[in-house]
């Protein structure tokens, strides 16, 4: 294992020995965090449902909090790395964004710990890329029925790219004090 990843590992591991903060206040962060970069905030209330796959997931402010286990088509091997799969579809055109990728999703462990925060249409619960390596190496599981996604809307990207969305998500639960175990994996290291 290399230098990185060494000090990812030991970052997972200090992550870990914190308390794990409560989803509905994870999600709560979130939304606050979004209303400072839009010009007119969203009540973090729940606002409806969409539809994936013939199930309700709820509407909460500016994002989805997923309950129900999905199987994620993976992206294209091959530019512009688009997934086939209709629940993207769905969650495009009921927050009325332009391109498939303009999401950031949040997953948890089973112990209720911010797993990782990501960004753009690949959604995951993989044990062999390097945030789900890190679970591992911490004796944890994905909690694959609890998920966050926050499509990246107009609304955001007048002001800040999607990348910016996402490092900005992972430091601002960071700075509430939210242990993430893939704690570098939002600012791409």
């Amino acid at each position: 294992m290399g230098e990185d990843g060494e000090k990812r590992t030991k970052e997972a591991l200090r992550q870990a020995t914190l308390a794990p903060v409560p989803l509905a206040t994870v999600f709560a962060y979130i939304n606050e965090f979004l209303n400072y970069i839009v010009d007119f905030p969203i009540a973090a209330e729940k606002s409806g449902d969409i539809i994936l796959e013939g199930k309700k997931e709820d509407v909460i402010g500016h994002g989805i909090w997923i309950k129900n286990e999905y199987q994620w088509k993976p992206q294209s091997n091959k530019p512009p790395y688009l997934s086939n799969d209709p629940k993207y579809e769905a969650i495009q055109k009921y927050f009325n964004f332009s391109f498939q990728k303009d999401i950031v999703w949040i997953k948890f462990t089973k112990d209720g710990y911010v797993g990782v925060v990501c960004d753009s249409s690949d959604i995951n619960h993989s044990y062999s890329n390097t945030s789900g390596k890190l679970i591992r190496s911490i004796n944890q599981e994905w909690d694959t029925k609890n998920l966050f996604v926050f499509p990246i809307t107009g609304a955001m990207t007048k002001y800040k790219k999607r990348k910016q969305i996402e490092t900005g998500i992972g430091q601002y639960l960071i700075s509430k004090s939210v242990p993430i175990i893939d704690f570098y994996s939002h600012n791409n290291f």
